[in-house]
C-alpha cells in the first residue's frame, strides 16, 4: 500500500468524496431495507428508513465542519484525532472496531443472496470467502485512495441500474390499480413507529459520530467544503432507497409473499436479474472496502503491533460470527444500532468542548453496555421494548456535559 495513501486520500473534488461518502452509506439495507419497508409496512416503514438517512448525513456534515474548522487536521487520520483524553479515545476506538465487525457482516450475508440468485445451494463460507478475498486484494494495494476513487463510479454503475429496473417495472406493470403505499402488513402508524421506526431512527441519526469509514472521508475533504460534501452526499444518497422503494410498492400489486426480497422481482429474467445483483454487489463492496481503510487506520492509530494485520483480522471475525451465527441483516442492523447511539452525544460534547472528562468517560461506558445489554435482553424475551434502551444509551452520556 502506497505510503501517502494508506489512511486518508486528499486533493480530489468535493463531488468525488461526496459520491464516495453516499456509496459507503447506501450499502445492503439501503436496497434491501427500503424495498422492503416499502413492500411490507408501505409508506410508514420506508420514510422511517429513508428520511433518517439522509438527514444523519446533512447533520454529520455540520458537526464535522464545525470541528475541522476549529483544528488543524492537516495531519489527522481518523477518529482518534477527535479526542485529547485517551481512555475516551480508546472507548470509542472499541466501539468504532464493532461497528465495522458487525458492518462486515452485514455485507457478506448480503453477498451470500446475491449468490443465491444464481447457485442456490452455494455455503455460506463460500460466500465470506468471496466478497473477502475481492475487497482485501485491491484495498490491501491501493488503499483509502483507490476506494475512494473507485466509490464514484460503484455509485454511478447503481444508480444507472436502479432507474433500468425501476423503468422496466413500469413498463411490465399492466394495472396500477391493485398497488397499495400502505404495504402488504398494512401497519398502523405506532406500531411500525415503536418496532422499527423509533430504534432504527436513533440509531442512524447517531450512526457516524462513531463510524471511522466517515472521519477519513471528513479529513480527506478540503476543510471548508466539509458541510458542501455532505449535503451533496445525502442527495446522491436518497436517489437509490427511493428507487428500490418505488420497486417495493408496484411489487405490492402483482404479487403476496411473505417471504419477499427485491430480486425475487426479477428472477424470472437473467438480465434484469444479473443488473441487480451488480448493484448489490457494488454496495456491499462500496461499504466492505471503507471498512478494510477504516479498522487498518484505527490498528496504525491504537495497536500498531497488528495494524499489517488489522485487514486478516477483520475479515476473519466478521466471516466467523455469520458462518457460526447467521445473523439476519435487519438482526445486524438493529443491534449494533443501539450501540453506536452511545457514542453519538460524547463526539458532540468533545466537538464543543463542554464535557468533564472522567464523567463523560464513565457516562459513555455505561450508556455501551445498558444500551446493548438491555436492548439485547428485550429482543431474546421477544418484547417490543427495546427503544427504551436505545433512548437511554442517546441520553445517559448527558450527564458528562460541562459548562
Amino acid at each position: 500500500m502506497n505510503e501517502e495513501n494508506e489512511l486518508v486520500y486528499r486533493g480530489d473534488n468535493t463531488l468525488t468524496y461526496a459520491m464516495s461518502v453516499a456509496a459507503t452509506w447506501i450499502w445492503a439495507p439501503a436496497i434491501y431495507v427500503a424495498s422492503s419497508m416499502a413492500y411490507f409496512n408501505g409508506l410508514y416503514g420506508f420514510l422511517w428508513f429513508v428520511l433518517p438517512n439522509t438527514i444523519t448525513l446533512a447533520l454529520f456534515g455540520f458537526f464535522a465542519q464545525r470541528f475541522v474548522l476549529q483544528h488543524d487536521t492537516t495531519t489527522f487520520t481518523g477518529i482518534t484525532n477527535l479526542f485529547t483524553n485517551k481512555k475516551q479515545e480508546v472507548l470509542h476506538s472499541i466501539v468504532s472496531g464493532i461497528l465495522l465487525i458487525c458492518s462486515s457482516c452485514v455485507q457478506i450475508i448480503g453477498l451470500h443472496h446475491i449468490l443465491q440468485m444464481y447457485f442456490n445451494d452455494v455455503p455460506l463460507y463460500v460466500s465470506a470467502i468471496v466478497i473477502s478475498m475481492f475487497c482485501y486484494a485491491y484495498t490491501k494495494i491501493g488503499g483509502i485512495k483507490a476506494c475512494i476513487i473507485s466509490d464514484k463510479y460503484k455509485y454511478f454503475t447503481m444508480l444507472v441500474i436502479g432507474f433500468i429496473l425501476l423503468s422496466s417495472m413500469f413498463c411490465n406493470t399492466s394495472s396500477f390499480e391493485n398497488i397499495t403505499f400502505f404495504g402488504i402488513n398494512n401497519p398502523n402508524f405506532i406500531d411500525i413507529s415503536l418496532s422499527f421506526g423509533i430504534i432504527s431512527s436513533i440509531g442512524l441519526l447517531t450512526a457516524p459520530y462513531v463510524d471511522n469509514t466517515l472521519w477519513q472521508r471528513v479529513y480527506s475533504t478540503n476543510p471548508n467544503k466539509v458541510m458542501q460534501c455532505f449535503l451533496y452526499s445525502a442527495v446522491f444518497f436518497i436517489i437509490i432507497p427511493i428507487i428500490f422503494g418505488c420497486i417495493g410498492f408496484l411489487s405490492t400489486g402483482s404479487v403476496i409473499n411473505s417471504s419477499w426480497v427485491v430480486t425475487d422481482v426479477f428472477k424470472d429474467n437473467l438480465i434484469l436479474s444479473s443488473m441487480i445483483a451488480i448493484a448489490i454487489f457494488l454496495a456491499l463492496v462500496a461499504t466492505l472496502d471503507s471498512n478494510l481503510c477504516a479498522v487498518y487506520s484505527l490498528a496504525k492509530n491504537e495497536v500498531q503491533k497488528i495494524s499489517k494485520y488489522s485487514m486478516e483480522l477483520l475479515l476473519c471475525v466478521s466471516s466467523l460470527i455469520v458462518i457460526c451465527l447467521e445473523p439476519t441483516i435487519v438482526e445486524m442492523f438493529l443491534v449494533y444500532g443501539t450501540i453506536r447511539t452511545a457514542i453519538a452525544v460524547p463526539t458532540i460534547l468533545v466537538i464543543y468542548q463542554k464535557f468533564d472528562e472522567d464523567r463523560l468517560f464513565y457516562a459513555t461506558l455505561s450508556a455501551v453496555i445498558i444500551g446493548f445489554v438491555g436492548y439485547m435482553t428485550m429482543a431474546v424475551l421477544g418484547l417490543p421494548y427495546g427503544f427504551v434502551f436505545t433512548c437511554l444509551a442517546l441520553t445517559i452520556p448527558l450527564c458528562g456535559y460541562k459548562m
